[in-house]
């Protein structure tokens, strides 16, 4: 599944079989197994990050300036979650969407995410 990049290093990403693909700046692919933190993107959660890696006013304006809780966004028939993603060893972070069933396949790249998701599934809601 495609992993829309909204704010963050990186210029392309996917997840597939257990597998997130990521392509830097300068195009070499990368490819994790395990990701070091998960979390559904709110607007509290956004502030905190832009303070936190200085994107000042990008994700603003990446997500257009989204109000209330953005954990699923209904577009057709398809909801999308928008999360941000640590990578492990220190290898960036990055802000990202995309559709349902790719959020469940990185959530079993993260331990911590997949206890989160078995109390309160974000495709319920």
């Amino acid at each position: 599944m495609k992993i829309e990049i909204l704010a963050g290093d990186w210029k392309f990403a996917a997840v597939n079989n257990g597998v997130l693909q990521m392509v830097d700046s300068e195009g070499k692919v990368v490819r994790f197994t395990k990701i070091a933190s998960l979390e559904v993107a709110t607007e509290e959660t956004k502030r905190e990050w832009k303070q936190k890696v200085g994107w000042g006013v990008g994700v603003g304006l990446v997500t257009f300036g989204v109000g209330g809780l953005v954990t699923a966004l209904a577009v057709g028939n398809k909801k999308f979650v928008e999360f941000f993603c640590e990578l492990p060893d220190g290898k960036g972070e990055f802000m990202g969407k995309t559709e349902q069933k790719g959020y469940r396949e990185l959530v079993k790249l993260c331990p911590e995410a997949a206890e989160a998701v078995k109390k309160k599934p974000i495709w319920e809601e």
